[in-house]
């Protein structure tokens, strides 16, 4: 699903810019319904608002009326090399308000990511100190790009899912226990590095706080360029998954407490980030 979010957006923008473009970021998703094997989905993607390099987005994935998930995406329009370009085709607002408050939205985005430049480069191991780990790395060939040289940020995720999604089926126990487990929400993902063909991933994941039935999985990746040894980073974010039986309810996970430093800190701030969300 997040990766059908993410493509959606993406084209919708690359149709209206008449150029390539990049997901920036990917603000909360939020999954509302769950999705059945023969489900028909629809999705959806509309632009609000347009600034100098940019383009706001909001998805929806729909199942007949029915609300799936929904997310609002940032776009940017990018040269051969990736640098911004500007946006020349003029794109008028059909409705001013919408245009307005995604003009805002995008406003606090920036005012919360003024420091892009030096997280890019910021490629500690958020998941040292804690139990409840993972890591799964790999090569971008070209079906992990979507132009054959730059990769897809929808597949990236896909892969973040689901390397969030084992480390949670570990923890329940999976498959020696009952049910199963799904995403039910995104945090704010921004991207700070392109990955591009040829470039080597690594996903560094730690589960930082388990509630009655759901789990909160930081995931972290960093990408390494074989022909310049460089690191960078390229996204930190938090997937929200819950505990389900076979009919899709909600079931209680296994008691967890934080017991080293890192677990109790990190414990602590998620505690904040739902009160938040």
């Amino acid at each position: 699903m997040l990766r059908w979010l993410a493509d959606a957006g993406l084209l919708c923008v690359v149709k209206a810019v008449k150029g390539q473009a990049v997901l920036a970021t990917l603000d909360d998703v939020v999954f509302h319904k769950g999705v059945k094997l023969g489900d028909i989905i629809s999705i959806y993607a509309e632009i609000q608002f347009v600034g100098r390099t940019s383009v706001e987005v909001e998805m929806k994935a729909l199942r007949g009326n029915e609300l799936i998930a929904n997310a609002y995406g940032s776009y940017v329009k990018v040269d051969r090399n990736l640098r911004p370009l500007k946006i020349e085709e003029i794109i008028e607002p059909d409705d001013q308000e919408i245009w307005n408050v995604a003009m805002r939205r995008r406003e606090e985005r920036l005012q919360k990511i003024k420091d892009r430049n030096e997280r890019r480069f910021d490629v500690t191991n958020p998941t040292i100190g804690f139990r409840y780990i993972i890591t799964n790395s790999l090569n971008v060939t070209p079906d992990l790009t979507y132009n054959g040289v730059t990769a897809s940020a929808g597949r990236i995720l896909k892969i973040m899912d689901d390397t969030g999604g084992i480390l949670c089926l570990n923890y329940i126990g999976y498959p020696y226990s009952n049910g199963h487990v799904v995403t039910a929400a995104v945090s704010r993902t921004s991207f700070y590095s392109p990955v591009m063909l040829g470039d080597y991933i690594l996903i560094r994941g730690c589960i930082s706080y388990v509630g009655r039935t759901s789990m909160e999985v930081t995931l972290n990746v960093i990408k390494y360029e074989p022909q310049s040894g460089i690191t960078e980073h390229v996204t930190t974010t938090y997937f929200t998954f819950v505990h389900i039986d076979e009919n899709g309810k909600p079931i209680p996970v296994k008691q967890y407490s934080p017991e080293t430093d890192e677990e109790k800190k990190e414990y602590e701030r998620a505690i904040q980030r739902r009160k938040k969300s």
